[in-house]
């Protein structure tokens, strides 16, 4: 298998994790690896490090002298000589099978050195690409022409939510499979939490990368936090923010968030982070608010939501009324959600948390059992390794 994509199968973020976990123990003389030369270091440092690769030159990211909209287009403009030099090695590597993700533009080259040899193509998609790819302006007429025909020419689609499977077939008109961001169940089993001391403080976790995304839901609980620390007549237990993220004093200071109130623990692996979400109250999960929810909010899915479930604790959702993993949580009982940017809901829902242990034990029961039904990769895994095997046809072999 060829997989193709700006970022490799690595513990560096939400589709970076679900690529390495459905990836996991595939043998590594079988799967080639093509990937953002920006990101080909991620390789030896992961479970991968035994798998041949090749970096694909972009230039993303890189903006010098304020031409960062040439740059761009030139990445966009260099899908043709990737495309080109991927079917040049495929031809050596004779792969059966491309692998790619919506995501950049480097699946676009995969579907192009597809087509040049003869192969098919399993897509995933976790993002709407054309509604997120706008900021080059010169490319915009092209986007959805460009999104519609890899979608229609892929061998097997998968998608990361319902609502993306229904969107996919309202505006493009392709059938996808739902593929739900998944982990590994723990072992052994968590327990219900035994009764917490009174001076313990409570915990709130939240865990992955602060993009844009996620920042203004999660800015409104450090600071609802930090004011409630600060209000001596609060009789209630200390409670705090615990961030797993690659966040440094620096931006601590720069967003107000320097306190023994909002704690920030660093990146840690999967494996590492599952005893950490085990042991915390609260399990923060927050999702963009910016258009309303735009198009991230309503059909994406945060691929820490199965980490949370698999960790059997309550979950806090603060998140627009659209937003797809929101309404998943809610329907099925495992969340407190909250819709509105709001100081004085959060603030009502964690006092909720703190009083209600009935309550709390039964969002922990039922995040358990919809991770048993949905989110374990162990079933995924097996499920997708049965449709790559039958889309693999014989003679498409390259010549």
């Amino acid at each position: 298998m060829l997989y193709v994509c700006d970022f490799p199968p690595a513990n560096k973020g939400g589709g970076d994790t679900l690529l390495m976990r459905l990836l996991e123990g595939y043998p590594a003389d079988s799967l080639l690896l093509a990937v953002s030369h920006r990101r080909a270091d991620d390789i030896p440092q992961g479970p991968f490090h035994a798998c041949e690769y090749l970096g694909l030159h972009e230039f993303t990211g890189r903006k010098r002298h304020g031409m960062a909209q040439l740059l761009l287009l030139l990445d966009r403009l260099l899908i043709p000589f990737h495309a080109l030099r991927l079917a040049w090695y495929a031809r050596k590597w004779k792969p059966e099978i491309i692998l790619t993700v919506a995501h950049g533009y480097l699946f676009l080259a995969a579907h192009l050195c597809a087509v040049l040899c003869r192969l098919p193509v399993v897509m995933i998609v976790h993002d709407d690409w054309a509604e997120l790819e706008r900021y080059v302006r010169l490319f915009r007429p092209l986007l959805k022409p460009l999104f519609r025909w890899s979608l229609r020419r892929s061998a097997h689609l998968y998608a990361v939510s319902e609502a993306m499977v229904e969107h996919l077939k309202k505006t493009y008109g392709v059938n996808a499979t739902l593929q739900l961001p998944a982990t590994f169940p723990s072992d052994p089993p968590p327990e219900p939490r035994p009764p917490r001391s009174p001076s313990e403080p409570v915990r709130i976790l939240y865990a992955g990368m602060i993009y844009n995304t996620v920042f203004e839901s999660l800015d409104l609980l450090a600071k609802t936090l930090l004011r409630r620390s600060n209000n001596n007549s609060d009789p209630q237990p200390a409670v705090q923010l615990h961030i797993y993220s690659p966040l440094s004093q620096d931006e601590l200071d720069k967003f107000g968030w320097t306190s023994p109130v909002v704690q920030a623990k660093g990146w840690v692996d999967p494996r590492t982070l599952r005893p950490v979400l085990e042991a915390a109250d609260i399990l923060f999960l927050p999702i963009s608010f910016a258009n309303g929810g735009g198009c991230y909010a309503s059909t994406s899915f945060p691929s820490k939501v199965a980490d949370y479930l698999a960790a059997g604790r309550p979950i806090l959702v603060l998140a627009p009324e659209s937003a797809a993993a929101a309404q998943y949580l809610q329907r099925h009982g495992c969340a407190i959600v909250l819709s509105a940017l709001q100081e004085g809901p959060l603030g009502e829902a964690i006092q909720r948390f703190l009083l209600d242990a009935t309550y709390v034990a039964d969002l922990s029961r039922r995040s358990l059992q919809l991770f048993h039904q949905r989110h374990n990769i162990e079933i995924q895994r097996a499920d997708f390794h049965h449709t790559l095997k039958q889309v693999v046809r014989p003679c498409r072999r390259i010549p």
